[in-house]
């Protein structure tokens, strides 16, 4: 278990590390900063914004202390984000989900940005 663990805390270290810092982060990303007009998302509250690692706002808003996400939600989630900042960046080889989300729900804020928006519905 404690080797797994171990594997798991390097992938996810890496994938953390190798990512960059020159991407847009909101710094406020959670459920009540998105709003839905003609059933498409328009982000609110963006004035903190600034460049970073692009872990944070995901973070942010799959663990929102102040929502209700399902852990399946929260799954999809994850997962699509992770599919499309892979495919937008060429980055993510071998990191999950589950590899992201290994941090405990009460600790985690630290997630990639908002492009996971785009088909999640």
């Amino acid at each position: 278990m404690r080797q797994g663990l171990s594997a798991i805390l390097r992938t996810l270290t890496r994938f953390l590390l190798d990512a960059g810092q020159e991407y847009f982060l909101f710094r406020d990303f959670q459920t009540a900063n998105i709003m839905l007009r003609d059933g498409k998302p328009w982000y609110i509250d963006y004035q903190g914004g600034r460049l970073g690692a692009p872990h944070y706002d995901i973070a942010s808003l799959v663990y929102d202390a102040k929502a209700y996400i399902p852990d399946g939600i929260r799954q999809k989630t994850l997962d699509r984000h992770l599919d499309l900042f892979s495919v937008a960046t060429g980055q993510v080889q071998g990191v999950t989900s589950e590899v992201f989300g290994c941090i405990h729900p009460h600790q985690a804020h630290a997630g990639p940005g908002s492009i996971w928006l785009q088909g999640i519905a």
